[in-house]
C-alpha cells in the first residue's frame, strides 16, 4: 500500500532513513489511511533489536502521508520475490524441460514421478518464500492480501499434484489451469506436444508463479483494480478467487472492483430476461484488468 524510498534527514547530518509513501490512490480510502496510521504508531510503540526505529511519522506538503524510519542495508521484499521467486522458477523450467528430454518414454510412469517430485519442490520452494515475505514485510502491511496472493499459488500447485495423481491422468484442454479438465479416455485423442500432455499443467503452474513473483516485484503492490462492464449495463456483479463463494459488488456494472488482491478471479454478471454469465479473470496473463460481456437472453 506504500512505496519505500531511501533518503536523507537533513536535519539530522543527512541521516539515512527509509521512506514509506503511501501510495496515492489510497488517499480517499479510511481504510487504508488508517492502517497506514496504524503501522507507524504499533512499530513506534515496539522497542527490540529485530524491529526499526521510527523518527517520524507525517504529510507532506500536499498531504500524502510518509514514515520515516531506521534504514538496514538488507534484501528487500522486491527481491526476495525476483532473486529467490522468479529466477529460481525460471531455472527449474528450464531444467525439467532438459530432464523432460532425456526421458525415453514420454508418457511413462518415470515422467510422472519426475514431474510430481519437481511440483512438491516448487511448492515447499513456495512456502519459503511466503515465509521470508512475511519475515521482511512491515507489522501493519496487508497480511490477509499476502495470504491470498500465496494461497492462490498453492491452489495451483494443489491443482497439479492431483492431476499426477495414477488415477486422475488428465489432460488440460481448452482452459487456464484453474479450470476442470477433461478426462483422458481411450476415445480422447492426446494433442502432439513436445511435452507430454501432463507436463503442460505443470509448466503453466510454474509459469503462472514466475508470472506473479515478477508483477508485483515490478509494480511494487498486491493490489490491483479490475473494470467490470457489460452490454446492456445494470448486470448485477458478483466475485470471487476460485474455491471461494460469490460476493456481490454493490454498484452496477461499468464500474471498478477496487483493491483485488492479485490472484485468479471469476466474475458473475446477472440480469433480469438475460443468461448469467461467468468470465475468469487472470491478472498475470491479462494485465489490461478488463471483463466485458455481451449479455445474451
Amino acid at each position: 500500500m506504500g512505496t519505500a524510498f531511501l533518503a536523507e534527514q537533513v536535519g539530522v547530518g543527512n541521516r539515512p532513513v527509509a521512506l514509506k509513501v503511501l501510495n496515492r490512490k489510497f488517499l480517499d480510502d479510511p481504510d487504508f489511511l488508517q492502517r497506514f496510521q496504524n503501522e507507524a504508531g504499533s512499530t513506534g510503540r515496539i522497542h527490540h533489536p529485530n524491529v526499526v526505529t521510527i523518527f517520524e511519522s507525517a504529510q507532506g506538503d500536499d498531504g500524502t502521508p510518509y514514515i520515516a524510519m531506521e534504514f538496514l542495508e538488507g534484501e528487500s521484499l522486491r527481491e526476495v520475490l525476483k532473486r529467490r521467486g522468479a529466477a529460481r522458477l525460471q531455472q527449474r523450467i528450464q531444467e525439467l524441460k532438459a530432464n523432460l528430454a532425456k526421458q525415453a518414454n514420454p508418457t511413462g510412469s518415470g515422467v510422472v514421478e519426475l514431474l510430481r517430485a519437481n511440483t512438491k519442490e516448487a511448492f515447499h520452494a513456495l512456502e519459503e518464500t511466503q515465509s521470508t515475505f512475511h519475515k521482511l514485510a512491515s507489522p501493519e502491511s496487508p497480511a490477509g492480501a499476502a495470504e491470498v496472493f500465496f494461497g492462490d499459488l498453492r491452489k495451483s500447485y494443489d491443482d497439479v499434484l492431483l492431476d499426477l495423481e495414477p488415477e486422475r491422468t488428465r489432460s488440460p484442454l481448452g482452459g487456464s489451469l484453474g479450470r476442470p479438465f477433461l478426462m483422458l479416455t481411450a476415445w480422447a485423442p492426446i494433442p502432439q506436444t513436445r511435452y507430454p500432455v501432463l507436463a503442460q499443467v505443470v509448466f503453466r503452474a510454474f509459469e503462472q508463479n514466475e508470472l506473479a513473483y515478477n508483477i508485483v516485484s515490478d509494480t511494487g503492490t498486491l493490489f490491483f483494480d479490475l473494470d467490470v462492464g457489460s452490454s446492456p449495463m445494470g448486470a448485477t456483479v458478483s466475485y470471487r478467487r476460485r474455491g471461494d463463494p460469490y460476493r456481490q459488488l454493490p454498484n452496477p456494472t461499468n464500474t471498478v472492483i477496487k483493491a483485488l488482491t492479485y490472484a485468479i478471479w471469476q466474475v458473475q454478471f446477472q440480469k433480469q430476461g438475460y443468461r448469467v454469465e461467468e468470465r475468469e479473470h487472470d491478472p498475470f496473463r491479462e494485465p489490461n484488468h478488463t471483463v466485458h460481456v455481451e449479455l445474451q437472453r
